[in-house]
């Protein structure tokens, strides 16, 4: 991805880029580095889908770029794609996450997205990858394109499994009897799986244990990656099925 990928013209103004994410250190590190280049204008910069949908339907102005994550307190970025394609169909949306499961990356593809970026990109490889996506182009990082392609493999309707992590529920199906077969939770993630059922949103998740919302997302996240999962749905019925979790307790 050639950082000379797209530059508006001299005579244009510079892109306008909408942000979406909620943890504040990892925003601002999209913001400082997309401002680094002249090409990039960030416009908005928000954390909650109610937030992004409330500027969606007072912008004036089209943004050229939506940078979303898709997991939030509040709902799925999916959600503000689809609203700012509605509302602004020439804009190029792209995610950018911590979760590369084929799930996510089909679901995201088909909801719009012409790029699908992992967290732990580098400054320039953000800009790069946005300058790609503003040239005509689409954009995912290797790992992101190799999981793509399996599940292209697979055939027509069918999507391929996310490769086993360590701890995980499918890694513990591989391993022999009596190895390794029992899920274990932390006392922390058992609380917060156990309100996450619950419908809270993680800022109230955070308020009953008292932890930032940065906390909660990263034990969610830990839930998410031992529980083989890429949702709170998904998360729920799958401990509720191993017996780590018993609805209406």
């Amino acid at each position: 991805m050639p950082s000379s990928a797209a530059v508006p013209s001299a005579d244009s103004s510079p892109w306008r880029v909408w942000v979406l994410e909620d943890d504040t250190k990892t925003r601002n590190f999209f913001v400082r580095s997309l401002q680094s280049d002249r090409a990039f204008q960030v416009v908005r910069q928000v954390g909650t889908v109610r937030q992004a949908l409330s500027d969606l339907s007072q912008a004036q102005e089209a943004p050229d770029v939506l940078l979303a994550d898709l997991h939030l307190p509040d709902g799925s970025g999916l959600q503000v794609m689809a609203e700012t394609l509605r509302r602004f169909p020439q804009c190029d949306c792209l995610v950018i996450t911590v979760f590369a499961d084929a799930d996510s990356i089909l679901e995201s593809v088909q909801a719009g997205a012409v790029g699908y970026i992992l967290k732990d990109v580098s400054a320039t490889e953000l800009v790069d990858a946005v300058r790609t996506v503003k040239a005509g182009g689409a954009c995912m990082t290797p790992l992101v394109a190799r999981r793509m392609l399996a599940a292209f493999q697979q055939g027509p309707g069918k999507v391929a499994s996310p490769m086993p992590k360590p701890g995980s529920v499918q890694q513990d199906a591989l391993a022999p009897p009596g190895v390794g077969s029992t899920l274990v939770l932390s006392p922390r993630e058992q609380s917060v799986l156990s309100i996450l059922a619950r419908g809270f949103s993680y800022r109230e998740i955070a308020t009953v244990l008292d932890v930032s919302v940065y906390t909660v997302q990263t034990h969610i996240k830990s839930l998410y990656r031992k529980l083989a999962v890429s949702s709170r749905g998904e998360a729920v019925f799958e401990a509720s099925r191993l017996g780590l979790l018993e609805i209406g307790k």
